[in-house]
């Protein structure tokens, strides 16, 4: 049925409302539509290339996995989860700079995240142990 507003296709005969604006697909009237059978044009089917569930044609993306479904590049560039050395060493020496960063890329780098929490919680015992190591060790001595 052809929505009277955006003129667009749904495939939903009885739907009240159009999928694209959701404006209602008839006026209210107190008699009942009898609509007589209409050629419909069929659409082809796309299928997603990556899960191969059924998609509308007009779609950009997967529904079910977020993957292209026409074919086009996508704007997003994903980074590499890859850690810096430079901050691996600096959360190594300061650990709260490690902390940081790990809540930071907890979620969108979990690589990296674990990379600088691991290096903090190394830079925060080997403070500990210097810490109280010293004054044990220089007694002794």
């Amino acid at each position: 049925m052809i929505c009277p507003h955006c003129q667009k296709e749904n495939f939903n005969e009885d739907a009240v409302f159009c999928g694209y604006c959701q404006k209602p697909m008839r006026e209210a009237t107190s008699e009942p539509t009898v609509s007589a059978p209409a050629y419909t044009v069929q659409q082809p089917v796309v299928y997603c290339r990556h899960c191969g569930s059924p998609c509308n044609p007009a779609a950009v993306v997967c529904l079910k996995c977020g993957c292209n479904v026409n074919g086009t590049q996508s704007t997003f560039v994903d980074e590499p989860d890859e850690p810096v050395t430079g901050l691996k060493v600096l959360s190594l020496i300061i650990p709260l700079i490690g902390l940081i960063l790990y809540c930071v890329n907890a979620s969108k780098k979990p690589i990296s995240a674990k990379e600088y929490g691991k290096m903090a919680l190394i830079g925060f015992v080997a403070g500990i142990v210097l810490l109280f190591g010293f004054p044990v060790i220089e007694g002794i001595f």
